[in-house]
């Protein structure tokens, strides 16, 4: 044979190949198991919707998204425990514990008020939290807990006494002029008034006039 006949056959094995590769590369893919290309399509597509557990059960994609959801929600509940509503009946119902804050918007002796906004509650306690622009005043019942841990302030202020009000010892932290914090006991339950504000705490007027409407 001569050498352009060769050449001529070549080409044409070569090119006869390459053709039939893209035709099976059109209509499918290749598959180890040596299924076809829909029934191994269709096995891909129950194992991403399907997960098979070690003793052999089937837990579906929409499941383990649920226990996931389930168990980030226990995480944020265990990292805040507090719950939050505009109900008094309904935190009384889950503190378990009666409550009487003070009236709906408090007005303090330098003209500022504050408004009632919600009502926080753990078992065995209870909150109800008042708010204006730069002030923050939060008033705690608890049947457990006392003191500053009542309260959630730990700061360590550098006046603490302690005041007679309505025949109760109320400790008083603070500057020494006005009143950050104040805690008592009353019966068997435990009390706490935290004031935040940018500059001045409670005055002792104030703080009185709180523990009075307080139950």
């Amino acid at each position: 044979m001569k050498k352009w006949e060769i050449r001529t056959a070549f080409a044409c094995i070569l090119t006869g190949s390459l053709l039939a590769i893209h035709l099976i590369g059109c209509t499918g893919y290749y598959d180890p198991a040596g299924k076809p290309a829909e029934e191994a399509a269709s096995d891909q597509s129950e194992t991403s919707v399907n997960e098979t557990e070690e003793d052999g059960s089937e837990t579906s994609a929409n499941e383990t998204d649920e226990d996931e959801w389930l168990q980030m929600a226990e995480s944020a509940r265990i990292a805040n425990p507090w719950g939050e509503t505009q109900s008094l009946s309904v935190a009384e119902e889950w503190a378990e514990l009666t409550f009487t804050p003070p009236a709906e918007e408090i007005t303090l002796q330098n003209g500022k008020e504050l408004k009632l906004t919600t009502y926080r509650y753990i078992e065995g306690t209870i909150e109800a939290l008042y708010q204006a622009e730069d002030y923050e005043l939060t008033v705690r019942k608890s049947a457990d807990m006392e003191g500053t841990a009542l309260a959630g302030d730990d700061t360590p202020y550098p006046s603490e006494r302690e005041e007679s009000v309505e025949g109760l010892t109320v400790h008083c932290l603070g500057d020494g002029e006005s009143i950050r914090l104040a805690y008592y006991d009353a019966g068997d339950c435990h009390f706490s008034i935290a004031f935040r504000s940018g500059e001045e705490g409670l005055c002792e007027a104030d703080l009185c006039e709180l523990i009075k409407s307080i139950r």
